[in-house]
């Protein structure tokens, strides 16, 4: 401009996008979190994508589930934005408002109410005083994935980006068969691992659309059409990254969930930034059967054999992986029953879980923690003559199952079930009483092709350092190193 002799241009600002969350259930972070409460996740993660998007968020805060409040804090909003997010109350409930007050809204316009996409159905779009209006739905994941579908691009419009700009993409081979409902499109977030041959392998993040970590973790996501209500295992799809800056892990952890584990990968993320780690949690058998088809690096793993005593040992053989695979000892975990402090249903061992008053939450098949407490309540069985079909038809909550020990821990601490079973170090975290049960070995099946890779090298001696049994001790209580940690096991 100053070559032509113009001292001042017309420019378009970053459009301002006003973001408000909907919700009696609804609480700030940094609030003590109560019975039927939960923390508002959506603003927050929502601002964050606006910023990335090229936008200026506007946080309004939270409004309770009324008609008139509501109201007011949209009229305010459209006043003082080009764009207005809201997240929660979007759905065919009572209490689901938003769809109503924007009708009643004199000029208002809803363009869709209900899209056909998964997750993201409850969605709403519409025009107020002029300006564009989403209503995300209150599910976080949902929430984003509309967001990453509708929103990024209208507010890229408003920046004045007249051209397509596309979200940059890869090629990548499905990890495993993926489930769809026919119908409707579904957005699969994905991890995205580079195999040695220089490919690109997707595995679903296996959690709901009310799950953050699910999408947090993930590196984009896979559009599957409607018309279609499978994706075989091994076909090739195009990833949609989040953004363009996303870098392929060093090295994929397939396996069982710990803590341990996060600390593991700090300590190396804190010792060498060129080395990249990533988890993908299914559970001790999920990761065996990753590493028996080469998609895994290493797996976490903790299963305890009931005929032998011992860990993990036995299940290298029993899933024929005893040429393919290196068994590297890890760390010891404590597992216990984890209850609320001030909650009088206090369990010691696996019979109390036979009382009808004691609600529980189970693990999910094929995780250890899983085999476990089968494996006990199968001596429970015994003891009284009866089959383990039977009797856990008499504990309360058996068919409930976590993912996680911290979400096992968080069910209990949230007053949503009496007892969990699972490690100290989330007990404690969560605020939760114990009752140590018994000692576990959590170790480390690593693919016997890889074991030379530079980054499974530096894995093996942040395992063995000094530094990182400190940080168990300091970080994680329940869970210690000891003399056999980093040893290769025959």
């Amino acid at each position: 401009m100053a070559a032509i002799g113009r001292k001042n241009v017309i420019v378009i600002g970053s459009p301002k996008v006003a973001i408000l969350s909907t919700g009696n259930e609804l609480i700030p972070p940094g609030s003590e979190l109560s019975r039927m409460k939960i923390f508002d996740i959506n603003a927050y993660s929502i601002a964050a994508a606006v910023y990335e998007s090229g936008g200026t968020p506007i946080m309004l805060g939270i409004v309770p589930d009324d008609e008139v409040e509501i109201r007011n804090i949209l009229k305010r909003a459209v006043e003082s934005a080009d764009l207005v997010l809201t997240s929660g109350s979007t759905s065919a409930g009572s209490r689901d408002l938003i769809p109503q007050i924007i009708s009643s809204i004199e000029g208002s316009q809803i363009i869709a109410n209900g899209l056909a996409v998964k997750p993201g159905k409850p969605a709403l779009v519409a025009i107020v005083a002029g300006k564009p209006l989403f209503a995300l739905p209150g599910n976080p994941t949902s929430a984003l994935m509309v967001f990453y579908e509708l929103v990024k691009p209208t507010i890229r419009r408003l920046s004045g980006i007249r051209f397509d700009v596309h979200m940059p993409s890869v090629d990548a081979r499905l990890a495993f068969k993926t489930i769809s409902v026919r119908g409707k499109q579904e957005l699969v977030p994905v991890h995205i691992v580079k195999e040695e041959c220089g490919n690109y392998l997707a595995y679903p993040a296996l959690a709901g659309s009310g799950a953050i970590t699910s999408l947090a973790l993930a590196d984009g996501f896979v559009r599957v059409s409607s018309d279609r209500d499978v994706i075989v295992e091994g076909e090739t799809v195009q990833v949609h990254l989040f953004n363009q800056n996303i870098r392929p892990s060093d090295f994929l952890i397939v396996g069982s969930h710990c803590v341990g584990i996060d600390i593991l990968l700090t300590v190396i993320s804190e010792k060498t930034r060129s080395v990249l780690g990533k988890i993908i949690n299914v559970g001790s058998m999920g990761g065996l059967q990753a590493l028996k088809r080469g998609e895994a690096d290493l797996a976490g793993i903790h299963l305890l054999d009931e005929n032998s005593g011992d860990y993990n040992t036995p299940f290298i053989k029993r899933f024929d992986l005893e040429n393919k695979i290196i068994l590297v000892r890890g760390y010891v975990r404590e597992q216990g029953f984890m209850t609320r402090k001030d909650s009088t249903k206090k369990v010691n061992n696996f019979s109390d879980l036979l009382n009808p008053e004691i609600s529980f939450i189970n693990r999910n098949r094929g995780s250890g923690t899983r085999i476990l407490i089968d494996m006990c309540l199968g001596y429970v069985a015994k003891k009284k003559n009866k089959s383990l079909q039977e009797l856990v038809k008499k504990i309360n909550g058996y068919d409930l199952e976590a993912k996680s020990h911290s979400a096992v821990a968080s069910a209990v601490s949230q007053g949503k079930v009496d007892v969990g079973f699972g490690i100290r170090t989330v007990a404690e975290q969560n605020g939760l009483d114990f009752g140590s049960h018994s000692f576990e070995r959590f170790d480390f099946a690593i693919n016997k092709n890889r074991i030379n890779k530079e980054s499974i090298q530096v894995f093996l001696e942040i395992l063995r350092s000094k530094e990182f049994g400190n940080k168990l001790k300091d970080l994680a209580p329940g869970l210690s190193v000891d003399i056999e940690t980093g040893k290769l096991i025959d």
